[in-house]
């Protein structure tokens, strides 16, 4: 090969590098497009899912209220509301409110937008889950066991890890309301060697068809009507938690149902 077809040669694999360079260039641009579309789908739905668990979290506290502002109102018709019956309908009233405006605060820092990497504590995120899921669950004659976890910290985005945590409860929720389970049963459990923390969330719904196991994490992948699920909570779950070196969110069956799992490095 003469000198002057070397050149050309030379010239044409850098044109047709660089060009596979811009290709992977749109190609990278497109995947983190559908990355944050997918990440606002998420967001969306979880935000409807906190709304309904709000409507639920709340009816009990406002019947309450209801009934102590009856008891106020007859017992003034009726000349017998003394100050001992004020102040118990108010202390009563009061306690109400209180748990109401704690219900708030969970919630909105469960919907606030965060970056940042911090050291929080398991029990933190079990007792907001107990706020958030446990009305839900109840109403659906679903039973939950929390750990006690008072001494396991995790590093990383609290409200994230939430949502992952929250996000797979209610794919337990689901799968047991689907296959009409009498009585529903999620296990949270939490184990800790000196170089990992594992986090289990084990439901009795019956366990996912082997057929999709492997298929569970996929986007938009759902075995609901698509008028139930959008199919993107634990897609989003998986990319949340394995974002994070050496972590990784798995599921497996048992003899009940289904086992999802979350490996984080130990604190």
């Amino acid at each position: 090969m003469n000198t002057e077809a070397l050149e050309i040669e030379i010239k044409t694999l850098k044109e047709k590098n660089k060009l596979l360079e811009e290709l992977l260039a749109k190609e990278q641009e497109r995947s983190l497009e559908k990355d944050h579309l997918i990440n606002q789908k998420s967001r969306s739905a979880s935000m409807g899912e906190m709304i309904e668990n709000i409507a639920h979290q709340w009816r009990q506290p406002l019947n309450i209220l209801a009934l102590v502002i009856q008891d106020i109102y007859i017992s003034g018709q009726l000349g017998t509301l003394d100050a001992d019956k004020l102040e118990e309908n108010y202390s009563k009233a009061n306690n109400v409110l209180q748990y109401m405006s704690q219900t708030i605060d969970d919630f909105r820092n469960f919907l606030k937008e965060s970056d940042g990497i911090e050291v929080f504590a398991l029990h933190d995120i079990f007792q907001s889950v107990e706020h958030i899921m446990v009305p839900s669950l109840k109403i659906n004659n679903i039973s939950i066991t929390l750990p006690q976890v008072e001494e396991v910290h995790i590093e990383g985005n609290r409200n994230e890890f939430l949502q992952v945590i929250l996000n797979i409860i209610k794919n337990a929720q689901d799968a047991i309301l689907l296959n009409k389970i009498k009585k529903g049963e999620i296990v949270i459990g939490v184990t800790q060697s000196d170089s990992k923390i594992v986090i289990s969330i084990e439901d009795n719904a019956g366990g996912i068809p082997q057929e999709y196991i492997d298929k569970v994490f996929d986007p938009y992948f759902t075995t609901k009507h698509k008028s139930q699920g959008t199919g993107i909570g634990l897609y989003m779950s998986k990319q949340i938690i394995e974002k994070n070196k050496d972590s990784k969110l798995y599921v497996t069956n048992t003899k009940e149902g289904a086992n999802f799992c979350i490996e984080v490095p130990a604190k």
